[in-house]
């Protein structure tokens, strides 16, 4: 009997192969694509992280210790948090099968060592940085989440293919 965790992976790119004409190189890279969902789910995991490294590296520092403000924020968010991190994981077990979860660990933790080390430039300035993040965090309605998370994403490396969004244009430069 073949077990489900190697079916699922090969039928989606059987799928995958079929609609990019057989190329394989186009399937394989079309099978990590980010959906639209999946793109919120990544920036909302890149604010949440952003925050826990603040959070941690900041602790202590009387006038830097962010821990309540966090708490609130996963608080407030709970129910968001919690859907954006399945649709997060959905992403890694579509993409890489039973290796999903090893890979989607790998990210996160190359996530989180990104931050650290902005963090380790100078501890005091990072903290410092920080504080107006959280005070416009602490003011983000869940309904607003997306698009603050996304904001903050702006041109940051999400790490994956984000394959079905056309290039924007770029401004034309002022004369």
């Amino acid at each position: 009997m073949i077990r489900s965790s190697i079916l699922r992976p090969a039928l989606a790119l059987t799928v995958t192969l079929a609609l990019t004409g057989g190329d394989v190189g186009a399937a394989y890279a079309a099978s990590r694509c980010l959906t639209p969902s999946e793109k919120t789910a990544f920036h909302v995991r890149m604010l949440q992280t952003e925050l826990m490294v603040a959070t941690l590296t900041c602790r202590g520092m009387s006038k830097h210790d962010f821990s309540r403000q966090y708490g609130s924020f996963v608080e407030t968010h709970r129910s968001g948090l919690k859907t954006y991190s399945e649709v997060f994981q959905s992403h890694f077990k579509r993409s890489y099968g039973g290796g999903g979860q090893t890979q989607m660990d790998r990210y996160v933790t190359s996530l989180a060592n990104d931050y650290s080390r902005a963090s380790m430039v100078g501890q005091g300035a990072f903290c410092d940085q920080q504080g107006p993040l959280f005070e416009k965090a602490a003011s983000v309605t869940p309904k607003d989440l997306p698009s603050f998370a996304a904001e903050r994403a702006e041109g940051r490396a999400l790490g994956v293919p984000n394959c079905g969004e056309p290039a924007k244009p770029k401004p034309a430069a002022k004369k």
